[in-house]
């Protein structure tokens, strides 16, 4: 029987990899169109994750590698909002998901109010109210408002003193449903243990090579919980990518200069989730367990790596000409040390 459960162990976990390399391979299908911008903005508006996945990965190699679609890009202004700002739009939302995943990892779901009796209805001589009719919508506050917010006022009127780091911004339309603070990571194929008995003590018994390999199976692994945080990781080193260098070019590129207007909302974007991943990396690597160093090394570090290279990026190509914004004081912080050591 044990022979049985681990031969169904190895099959599912080949089948799953292999299915995972074939399915997961990039296909660039946007230049085969005549217009191959509204194609990839198509996919990137697209519903469907898995069209999103590949119109992200697109998007990175596109801008990275072809400067007429760069230009292309930053000079269509026939469509309301711009091209520019759908693309910007579209990376900020799905960024945001990831984000409020990390920074609400470990809270508890809000509890459904308490269903309560209704009296009995009494006849009562009616009043002409002076309330207003319509009242504005419940404003939410929560980690993924930043990235909306930002979203949704993405190339927005300048106000006259270029304070524009207004990224934080509550959405103008409550949320339909919140997302899952404490995302559920479950392994199907994992061994539960009695409570009473203690597995790390009997784990640590073992050899080394042999204690991992038991742990990783009879224990939630530290990979899989990280890999549930960051369901979009892959995608997000792209539009991390995609935005650091359609900014960064666009000093040089953009006509119009359309794209400037939004570099304290990515900015402070990118610092904010790198701030929440730095955070995550320190709690994780407080285990002093070599299982913890390699799950943030292969799930967490690349896509904080990339946030670093975005915003060294876009530091280094405008310089001196960041202080035309204002940046909120944690940001201008960050932006300074980073400054200071470039």
């Amino acid at each position: 029987m044990l022979v049985l459960q681990f031969a169904t162990l190895v099959v599912w976990d080949v089948a799953g990899e292999w299915f995972e390399i074939n399915a997961s391979q990039v296909i660039h299908l946007s230049q085969f169109k005549e217009d191959p911008n509204a194609v990839l903005i198509a996919g990137l508006q697209s519903q469907d994750p898995y069209y999103k996945y590949f119109a992200f990965a697109e998007l990175a190699n596109v801008v990275s590698t072809r400067p007429p679609r760069r230009v292309a890009l930053f000079s269509d202004l026939k469509a309301n909002p711009t091209a520019w700002e759908q693309v910007c739009r579209e990376c900020l939302l799905f960024l945001g998901k990831d984000y409020a995943r990390v920074v609400g990892r470990g809270g508890t779901q809000i509890a459904a109010p308490a269903t309560t009796s209704v009296a009995p209805a009494t006849s009562k001589k009616s009043t002409l109210s002076t309330d207003p009719v319509y009242k504005h919508p419940a404003q939410s506050t929560g980690p993924i408002d930043a990235f909306v917010g930002a979203a949704n006022t993405v190339a927005t009127v300048i106000p006259t003193n270029l304070n524009v780091p207004a990224i934080f911004l509550p959405t103008p339309h409550p949320t339909t449903s919140a997302p899952s603070l404490a995302p559920s990571i479950t392994q199907p194929w994992k061994i539960s243990l009695p409570k009473l008995v203690d597995s790390n003590k009997l784990i640590e018994r073992l050899p080394a090579a042999w204690a991992r390999w038991v742990r990783s199976v009879v224990q939630d692994r530290k990979e899989a919980v990280l890999e549930g945080l960051l369901e979009g990781r892959a995608a997000d080193v792209w539009i991390i990518e995609a935005l650091s260098t359609l900014i960064a070019q666009s000093l040089h590129e953009d006509p119009y200069g359309r794209v400037q207007r939004d570099i304290p909302r990515v900015l402070e974007a990118f610092v904010s989730y790198l701030g929440a991943l730095e955070q995550l990396i320190e709690e994780v690597n407080a285990d002093l367990n070599p299982e913890s160093e390699d799950a943030v090394r292969a799930v967490v570090q690349p896509v904080a790596d990339a946030l670093r290279e975005g915003i060294r990026m876009i530091v280094l190509e405008f310089g001196h000409r960041l202080k035309a914004f204002t940046f909120p004081p944690r940001v201008a912080k960050r932006l300074q040390t980073m400054v200071d050591y470039l």
